[in-house]
C-alpha cells in the first residue's frame, strides 16, 4: 500500500453534516455548508479532505476512483439523495469502497439453479460523501464526509488493476479484437499479439481473457437471428442430399437458437463398429461466437481418430449437457459406450451419471497434462520437467499400491503438500490414473501417443472455423476437413497442406500435423523464428522440440558461400595450384547413404574432381589418395589450397 493511502486511516466528517456511517441509512438530515471546516491533518491534494471542492459529481468520482486505484481498491456509487428525500433534486451523492454493504439473499428458484459464486461484498464502512453548495460563483460539490476504514485487506499495484472497474477495452482493441476473431486464432493468442503490439509484459494489458471472451459474446448477439437461419438452412439442405444426416436443436423463448447438434452418416456407420470408447471434448469454443463446443471421438482398428458427431451449446450446463448426450445416444440408435473421455467439468460428470448410468467415466489425460504449466510452472521452476517425468511414471504404473506409496513419496520429494492442484488430482486418481482403470476397455485412449493423436485431429477439425455454417459444411460425408481455401469475411485463405498430407500425419501419431500448423503460421507471418512464434502460440509448441523444426525457405535463404581470397597469379600447367573444398553435412542422404562431398578444380585447366563422403572425417584419406592419384601423372607435387 501506498505512503499517502496510509496516512488516512481515520474518519473525518463534517459536523455540519453529520451522519450514521452505516450504508443502510437512508434518512437526510438539514446541512450546513456554511460551517464546513478544513481538515488539518490532511495537506496532499491527492488525498480527499472534509471541504475539498469540485465542479461536478462526475470529477469528484474521477479523483475517487484515482485516489482509491493507488490504495488497493475500487469504489462505487452507492446512494443519491436530494434536498426533500430520494429523488427530489440531486443534492448529495455517496461513493463507497466496492467490497462495502451485504450480499442479498436471492430466492431459490428450482427451474433455473444459481451459479454458486462467492460475493466480494462483506460491510467495509470506507466511503466519501460529496454535498452540493450553491453560491455567487455556481453550484459545487464539497466533500463532506470521508472515511478511509476497511475491514479487509487492500489489493497491491499489481493486483487492483484486476478489478473490473478498471479493467476497460478501448474502441480501437475492440476492433483490432473483432478482426482477430474473424481470422479464427484464439483468444490466447488475442492477447499475446495485443501485448506485442503495445509493448507490454505478458499479462499486462488493461483487460483480461474473461473481458475479451464476454466481448465477443456481445458481438455474436448483434445478429443471432441471421447465424441461426443459416445454420438451420445448411443442416436442413445437408439432410435433403443426405437423408441419413441427423441433426436435432432447440429454440430458446425468443425463438432464437439455443442448441444443436448434428452427425453424419459415415459417423454413425463408425460409431456403430468403433463405439466402445469414445472422447467427448467440451473444453473448445467457437471462437468467433464465443459459443461452447462438444466433439465426439473415437479410435478406429488402424489406430486413426474417427469422427462421430458435434454439439453447440448456448452455456456449459447440467441442462445443456444432458440435451446433447440424449441426442447423441438419439443419433446412435440408444447404443450407450462402455467408457467415455471427458474434461474436469462437474455437470457433464452429472449429466453422464443420469443420461449413461452403465458407462464408465474417467478423464482425459491430455487434457491435465495441458493445464501443468500454469499449475506447476512457476510453483516447481527448474524442477518442473523433472515433476512431469515423475508424474508419467506413476501414470502407467500397474498397481495401485505402488501408484499410493509412489504419489507419496512424490509429494515429499517436491514439497507439494498443500498444493490444491495435487490434492485435487489425487482427490479424482480413479478417474483418470491408469492402476484404477485397467479393467475398462478405452481402445487406447488413455495412453499418451493416442491422446495426442486425438487432440491433434481434434485441433485439425477446429482450424477450419470461421462461420458456423461452414462449420457444418466442413464435414459432410467423412468428418474430415474438405478443400484447400476458406472463405473468410470476403477472403479466401489458401490451405497450404492439402488433405492427404494431412492424413498422412496420423500414421506418425499425429505429429507432423501440428508442424503444420506451426508451419502455417511461420508463412503467415513471414518466415519469424520458431523461438518467437513459441511466444505466441505456446499451445501450438507443447511437446515439441525446436531443433526439430526446419523450414526449407528459411534453410536455402540463409546460404552462403566462403569467397576464396584472391590470387595475384595464374597456374601456367596443369595440376600446379589445385582449389579444394569440403561441403556438408546434407539433411537428406543420397542413395549411397552419403551426406557431405569435397571438390577439387585445377586452377589452370578447370578441371572439377567430387568426392562423396559418408563422415567429414573421411576427408584426411580423400586428400591423400588425392594426393598419390596425381603423383602417377605428374613427379611434382601440387600446391592445395582450400
Amino acid at each position: 500500500m501506498s505512503d499517502e493511502a496510509g496516512e488516512m486511516l481515520v474518519v473525518y466528517d463534517d459536523p455540519s453534516d453529520h451522519r450514521s456511517l452505516s450504508l443502510d441509512d437512508t434518512s437526510s438530515t438539514a446541512e450546513s455548508l456554511d460551517e464546513t471546516r478544513l481538515s488539518l491533518e490532511t495537506t496532499n491534494d491527492t488525498i480527499p479532505y472534509i471541504g475539498q471542492r469540485f465542479s461536478t459529481h462526475d470529477a469528484a468520482y474521477e479523483f475517487y476512483s484515482e485516489f482509491a486505484k493507488r490504495c488497493g481498491f475500487s469504489i462505487r456509487r452507492h446512494r443519491t439523495e436530494g434536498k426533500d428525500g430520494v429523488g427530489k433534486g440531486l443534492t448529495r451523492r455517496y461513493f463507497v469502497c466496492h467490497r462495502a454493504g451485504n450480499t442479498p439473499i436471492k430466492a431459490s428458484n428450482e427451474s433455473k439453479p444459481q451459479r454458486n459464486r462467492k460475493s466480494s461484498r462483506c460491510g467495509c464502512q470506507a466511503y466519501m460523501r460529496i454535498s452540493k453548495a450553491t453560491e455567487l460563483g455556481g453550484p459545487e460539490w464539497r466533500v463532506t464526509g470521508f472515511a478511509n476504514h476497511h475491514n479487509h485487506e487492500l489489493l497491491e499495484p499489481n493486483q487492483v488493476r484486476f478489478l473490473p472497474a478498471y479493467r476497460t477495452i478501448s474502441e480501437s482493441d475492440k476492433s483490432r479484437i473483432l478482426m482477430f476473431a474473424k481470422t479464427g486464432i484464439s483468444v490466447q493468442q488475442m492477447m499475446r499479439l495485443m501485448e506485442l503490439e503495445k509493448c507490454v509484459e505478458p499479462g499486462y494489458l488493461p483487460f483480461t481473457e474473461k473481458d475479451v471472451r464476454n466481448l465477443l459474446q456481445s458481438f455474436r448477439k448483434l445478429d443471432p437471428e441471421e447465424e441461426s437461419i443459416d445454420l438451420l438452412r445448411m443442416c436442413r439442405n445437408i439432410k435433403e442430399k443426405d437423408p441419413n444426416f441427423k441433426f436435432e436443436y432447440t429454440l430458446d423463448s425468443n425463438n432464437r437458437l439455443e442448441n444443436i447438434a448434428w452427425s453424419y452418416a459415415s459417423s454413425i456407420q463408425a460409431y456403430d463398429i468403433f463405439g466402445d470408447a469414445v472422447v467427448f471434448d467440451t473444453s473448445h469454443r467457437l471462437t468467433v461466437f464465443d459459443m461452447p463446443l462438444g466433439i465426439w471421438v473415437g479410435m478406429n482398428n488402424y489406430g486413426m481418430p474417427c469422427f462421430f458427431g458435434c454439439v453447440l451449446l448456448r452455456e456449459e450446463s447440467l441442462r445443456s449437457f444432458s440435451w446433447a448426450l440424449k441426442v447423441f445416444l438419439g443419433f446412435m440408435s440408444g447404443k450407450a459406450p462402455q467408457t467415455i473421455l471427458t474434461d474436469q467439468n462437474m455437470c457433464l460428470k452429472e449429466a453422464i451419471s443420469m443420461e449413461m448410468p452403465t458407462t464408465k467415466h474417467a478423464l482425459c489425460i491430455w487434457m491435465i497434462v495441458a493445464k501443468f504449466p500454469s499449475w506447476f510452472n512457476a510453483v516447481l521452476g527448474e524442477r518442473y520437467n523433472e515433476w512431469k517425468g515423475e508424474f508419467y511414471r506413476l501414470y502407467n504404473l500397474e498397481s495401485i499400491e505402488d501408484f499410493e506409496l509412489g504419489w507419496r513419496e512424490m509429494v515429499n520429494s517436491f514439497g507439494l503438500h498443500s498444493n490444491r492442484h495435487i490434492i485435487n488430482l489425487y482427490g479424482l486418481r480413479s478417474l483418470w490414473a491408469l492402476p484404477f482403470l485397467r479393467s475398462h476397455f478405452f481402445a487406447g485412449l488413455t495412453t499418451i501417443g493416442q491422446s495426442k493423436s486425438i487432440n491433434a485431429f481434434i485441433q485439425r477439425f477446429l482450424g477450419a472455423q470461421t462461420r458456423l455454417a461452414h462449420f457444418v459444411e466442413q464435414d459432410m460425408s467423412s468428418g474430415k476437413m474438405i478443400g484447400n481455401a476458406k472463405a473468410c469475411s470476403g477472403l479466401y485463405n489458401f490451405d497450404l497442406f492439402p488433405p492427404a498430407q494431412v492424413d498422412n500425419a496420423f500414421i506418425s501419431g499425429c505429429i507432423s500435423a501440428n508442424n503444420n500448423d506451426i508451419i502455417r503460421w511461420h508463412y503467415r507471418l513471414g518466415h519469424p523464428s520458431f523461438s518467437y512464434l513459441k511466444y505466441l502460440f505456446p499451445k501450438l509448441f507443447q511437446n515439441k522440440d525446436l531443433s526439430l523444426l526446419k523450414c526449407e525457405i528459411c534453410q536455402f535463404a540463409k546460404h552462403t558461400r566462403a569467397v576464396f581470397c584472391s590470387v595475384p597469379y595464374k597456374s601456367t600447367r596443369p595440376f600446379n595450384f589445385i582449389h579444394s573444398d569440403i561441403w556438408g553435412p546434407s539433411r537428406i542422404t543420397n542413395t549411397t547413404n552419403t551426406k557431405w562431398f569435397i571438390t577439387f578444380i585445377d586452377d589452370h585447366t578447370r578441371v572439377s574432381w567430387v568426392f562423396l563422403l559418408k563422415s567429414k572425417s573421411d576427408a584426411s584419406m580423400i586428400f591423400k589418395n588425392f594426393h598419390s592419384g596425381q603423383k602417377s601423372i605428374q613427379c611434382k607435387s601440387p600446391s592445395l589450397t582450400h
